[in-house]
């Protein structure tokens, strides 16, 4: 409790230090801090909001570029994740799978300070609202406990005085207009505070990504569609769905089907629904027995079909011609072992020969002492597009293949090579890595 204590005490210290920061200047940009409660939360966990803010231009305006500032404690390597999130309307955070991912922030490697560059994301004169969420690594890298994040939009620093979002110097709220702010930036009352946890108790988040709440529909045999991902480190073992008319609770739990590795993706097909009201949820298990049941949505059958008006005698248009397809070509300068980008987005890849890898962590940078953002070369999307994508490592020295899934897990392609050319894998399509990107991955099940 003491050890609380001193940490309550540091942070209003910390605010005292930057009461600039707490409350927003007057700026023709209004930056609402819409709030967040604070949470205690653990190793492995994702997908937990730390902030909570709407922009409200005075016209019709575009956001570039971002940065956000921890004045807790937690050091930055506590963190897997910080994601920007775009409110889907509701003003509600719902996160993954829901609400629009605008992208992962990167580390600005000083004073705890993340930032989003390059994001050409528009804003209405009524305003937007915007999540920030985390995640946090596994519990090996969380070192001491109750560890704090305090959240908050950085305070305005355009060094040159140019409007323009500058890497290294700048911080704060950037905007196409130059309408930027504000100068004191906000920051969330809320603190989180990170806890060790030797014993994962954390569940499976599962949700329905489709229908949607409230949605009216006129089918009778639909399939509903779902994701789910493990909060504790383990990976969800069996995923159920529960569907109740009007209300009426139903005991009866099906099992969905996985379409992706450790039910990532899952179905349920549901057919011959009468119409009516109707309560959907489900329940997610873990491989250690961590059980969670999310909250329900409520969709409407309704397959009455209306009598359709006649339509009137169509104007015959004229023939259209069809656009030429811009032919792709292979990028002049690029070369094998290259680093490139498209313009305007923040994903890396590595070429070799007619394949891109994606390079899904600026960790993997700290691998090889030759990969830097200093280095990577930015093309049109048109050249990107040429090369195919590769999932496909191998470290250098070990004859196992993997396939890398965009959660950050590996999985050993356990065939015959018979069976890997069959399958339509190209040996062209493997990257040799290095051990220490080869162990960063979290292994998953073998491909059989």
């Amino acid at each position: 409790m003491k050890k609380l204590y001193f940490l309550t005490a540091v942070l209003i210290c910390l605010s005292f230090l930057y009461s600039g920061f707490l409350q927003a200047a007057e700026s023709d940009l209004a930056v609402t801090n819409n709030e967040v409660v604070g949470a205690i939360i653990y190793p492995s966990q994702w997908d937990i909001q730390v902030l909570d803010f709407s922009l409200t231009p005075t016209e019709d305006d575009i956001l570039n570029a971002l940065t956000i500032r921890n004045l807790g404690l937690a050091p930055y390597s506590y963190l897997e994740k910080v994601v920007l999130y775009e409110d889907d309307g509701d003003g509600i955070f719902q996160g993954w799978k829901v609400d629009t991912e605008i992208g992962n922030a990167v580390y600005y490697d000083f004073n705890q300070v993340w930032y989003w560059n390059n994001l050409e994301v528009s804003i209405p004169k009524k305003g937007k609202t915007f999540f920030v969420a985390i995640e946090t690594k596994k519990n090996t890298n969380v070192l001491a406990d109750r560890r704090t994040l305090q959240m908050g939009i950085s305070p305005q620093n355009d060094a040159n005085s140019d409007g323009v979002f500058d890497f290294a110097t700048d911080t704060g709220i950037f905007m196409s207009s130059k309408n930027n702010g504000s100068i004191d930036g906000i920051l969330n009352s809320g603190i989180h505070i990170i806890y060790k946890k030797t014993i994962d108790s954390l569940s499976v988040k599962s949700i329905i990504v489709y229908p949607t709440d409230g949605e009216k529909i006129s089918e009778n045999n639909i399939v509903i569609t779902g994701a789910s991902k493990d909060q504790g480190g383990s990976t969800p073992s069996l995923i159920e769905i529960n569907i109740s008319k009007n209300g009426e609770e139903d005991s009866i739990w099906n099992e969905v089907t996985a379409t992706g590795q450790n039910y990532i993706t899952w179905e349920y097909s549901w057919n011959n629904i009468e119409d009516g009201t109707y309560i959907v949820k489900t329940k997610a298990i873990d491989w250690i027995g961590n059980r969670s049941e999310e909250n329900p949505i409520t969709i409407i059958i309704d397959t009455v079909i209306e009598e359709p008006v006649e339509p009137e005698e169509p104007i015959e248009p004229d023939e259209p011609t069809e656009p030429e397809e811009p032919e792709i070509q292979r990028p002049a300068g690029v070369n094998d072992g290259d680093l490139i980008r498209a313009v305007d987005d923040y994903k890396v890849y590595v070429v070799n020969g007619d394949y891109k890898r994606w390079i899904q962590s600026p960790e993997i940078f700290n691998f090889y002492g030759h990969f830097g953002f200093a280095v990577v070369k930015e093309i049109s999307q048109n050249e990107l597009d040429y090369y195919a994508e590769s999932w496909l490592i191998r470290a250098d020295g070990d004859k196992k293949v993997y396939e890398v899934n965009g959660d950050g897990t590996k999985h050993w392609i356990n065939i015959t090579a018979e069976e890997f050319t069959a399958s339509g894998r190209s040996w062209d399509m493997i990257y040799i890595i290095n051990d220490h990107e080869r162990d960063y991955y979290t292994t998953g099940a073998d491909i059989v």
